[in-house]
């Protein structure tokens, strides 16, 4: 059971998938770390779904596929991974020391390099998508 709880617990972090309330005991989140792949396996497959569903069922244009499937990771993880790749940027492209650089990854706010990278990324991974047949 205690498995399972760690299963609940890793689903919730990283995801916004409805999953049962429980409480987070040191206990239940022992193992949760060992299922992070099984979520990365399951918004990958939420995002294999939505390719087939757009070809195949919905016979969407490949720009409108390429759009819904870039935005889709971030709707399913509520922008977690977004949120730590924007940090990165803003502290790697200040060309500050290290200090600074480390001030800049624990400041909440996006700055101007967030901005560009997330709008860069964002739009290579839809064309990315777009180029699926």
């Amino acid at each position: 059971m205690k498995l399972l709880y760690s299963c609940i617990i890793a689903i919730s972090m990283y995801s916004r998938i409805p999953m049962p309330q429980i409480q987070w005991t040191k206990e239940r989140m022992k193992h949760a770390l060992c299922f992070f792949p099984l979520v990365g396996l399951i918004q990958g497959l939420f995002l294999a779904l939505w390719l087939w569903l757009a070809e195949e069922v919905f016979r969407l244009s490949p720009a409108m596929t390429g759009l819904w499937a870039a935005a889709l990771p971030v709707l399913i993880t509520g922008g977690i991974h977004m949120d730590g790749f924007l940090d990165t940027m803003d502290g790697v492209c200040s060309y500050g020391d290290r200090e600074k650089k480390l001030e800049i990854l624990k400041d909440p706010r996006a700055g101007a390099f967030a901005v560009i990278g997330c709008g860069t990324y964002l739009l290579f991974y839809a064309a990315l998508f777009s180029e699926l047949d």
